[in-house]
């Protein structure tokens, strides 16, 4: 058994297809994250920041696009790992979805946290005194020749309990939005990933506020300012609280969802593409790696099954082109494993289909249903396993 040949390969089919839909979302949804960081960090003010021209959607541009692709790599990537982990000891649930969902997180954050900061005071920046020129390299320097390299780090704690909060709301409801439009189309794909994304924005706002008023105040002192006596104030956990004090002051409650509109639209925007995005680009890839002939492909030997990340949508399982070639020969559908894989014609969750089959079960009270009913786990195990649903 060559299980690191297999698991290569595995990643080679993956992982390019992740990294252009993650490149793709990040392009796509910069502008309204720069309006939303704006807003956010001058929540604490009277009035907010105007931003004016296009020139200024610049700013930050690079450090968002690789802190947006490394994260959403890292995020998308690692649910699946961590709900497997989950699995071996609970059902499947809500809950382990975003127990899951916040444990792909902590990789993720220790990761971008400096392409995030660095971002902020770039973008900063642009509506100050443009000291860095737009320049990543120089506004990384000036954050350690300021504080240290522990500026790179500066928020660290509130990005993560950010993070944690909108995933865990992002993959435990995206079924339950799905479930309520169970065509499976792209469409119902896409709005059931903009619920989710939005739903998990409105719900993290207050965090990200403080988060971004206590960065913000932390990188005009370290950088704008930059007097010796705050090199020791850093943005931790009672700074945070100390920032959503100021915001309330300033502002009200209502401030605590300043930006709450262009950032719902900015998560709910990248959830809606990522749901998308990432299934059409892993087909493409698969089907540019395949270079048999359109025959060769219909054939039961050249049509392909499935990949490393199968079973771990958060939408749910679905047949694939492996598993509808199978149906197509005589008499597989009065198999156990042909009846079920035949009910499965769109995405759904675990919890979805046994639902259906327990209704199955009590209408037509046959033998069939009912051990396909008891046996539920292991044949959908199964047929994850050789390919036939993905």
């Amino acid at each position: 058994m060559v299980v690191g040949g297999a698991t290569s390969r595995r990643v080679i089919e993956e992982l390019p297809p992740l990294v252009v839909a993650a490149a793709l979302t990040a392009v796509i949804t910069y502008p309204v994250d720069f309006v939303r960081a704006m807003r956010m960090a001058s929540a604490a003010e009277a009035t907010s920041v105007a931003v004016n021209g296009l020139r200024y959607l610049s700013k930050g541009l690079a450090p968002e696009l690789a802190k947006g692709t490394a994260s959403r790599i890292i995020k998308f990537g690692g649910f699946p790992v961590a709900h497997e982990m989950l699995l071996r000891r609970h059902d499947e649930s809500a809950g382990t979805r975003a127990i899951a969902g916040a444990l792909a997180t902590i990789p993720e954050i220790a990761l971008i946290t400096p392409l995030e900061v660095a971002k902020l005071a770039l973008q900063l920046d642009a509506v100050g005194d443009k000291r860095f020129g737009n320049s990543l390299g120089r506004a990384t320097r000036a954050l350690v020749a300021a504080a240290g390299p522990q500026a790179l780090y500066a928020g660290h704690f509130a990005l993560q309990l950010r993070q944690a909060v909108w995933t865990s709301v992002y993959f435990a409801a995206t079924p339950v939005f799905l479930a309520r439009a169970p065509s499976g189309s792209t469409f119902a794909t896409a709005a059931a990933g903009l619920a989710a994304g939005m739903l998990g924005a409105l719900i993290n706002n207050p965090i990200d506020v403080c988060r971004s008023v206590a960065q913000k105040d932390v990188l005009s002192r370290w950088v704008f300012d930059a007097p010796a006596t705050t090199r020791k104030v850093a943005p931790y956990v009672g700074h945070t609280f100390a920032a959503g004090g100021r915001v309330l002051e300033q502002r009200g409650i209502p401030g605590l969802w300043a930006g709450s509109t262009f950032k719902a639209i900015h998560l709910g925007l990248g959830g809606a593409l990522m749901a998308v995005l990432q299934p059409q680009c892993t087909a493409a890839w698969r089907r540019l790696l395949d270079g048999r002939t359109e025959e060769e492909r219909r054939s039961a030997l050249g049509v392909r099954g499935g990949g490393m990340l199968d079973g771990y949508h958060p939408f749910g399982v679905i047949i694939t082109d492996l598993g509808a070639r199978f149906l197509e020969f005589e008499g597989s559908r009065d198999s156990d494993l042909g009846r079920l894989l035949s009910s499965i014609k769109h995405r759904k969750r675990r919890a979805t289909i046994k639902s259906e089959w327990l209704e199955i079960v009590r209408v037509s009270k046959s033998a069939q249903a009912l051990r396909i009913y008891h046996d539920l786990d292991t044949l959908l195990n199964f047929l994850l396993a050789v390919g036939f649903l993905a």
